[in-house]
């Protein structure tokens, strides 16, 4: 399946880490993973939301990153996520329970 992280990642120190390791996690599961935090740095604000949601209009699945409900632009991807009737789901949820102490010791 095709995912796509959604996170917050402005004025968030460490985001590449933990979109990293999640793309890690779900990629380990057999997920081919769109990462938005692999965007080149340093473009105009403005320029990296239209990426994203042509970005999720290839994938199957948005991937919801722990934070994603107090980030403007998490909240705006899966709006348009919701209006392109692509399903959302937060990560916890969708990692299994009996995979997810294996991935947190791995990757976390």
């Amino acid at each position: 399946m095709i995912v796509y992280l959604a996170g917050p990642i402005t004025g968030v120190k460490h985001y590449k880490d933990t979109f990293n390791r999640a793309a890690a996690a779900l990629e380990d599961l057999g997920d081919i993973v769109i990462n938005p935090a692999t965007l080149p740095q340093g473009m105009p604000n403005n320029l990296y939301m239209p990426i994203c949601l042509e970005m999720i209009k290839a994938a199957d699945l948005v991937i919801l990153l722990p934070g994603w409900d107090n980030s403007e632009g998490a909240r705006l991807e899966k709006q348009f996520a919701d209006y392109q009737g692509k399903p959302t789901v937060e990560i916890n949820i969708y990692i299994p329970k009996s995979q997810a102490a294996k991935l947190v010791k791995k990757f976390f």
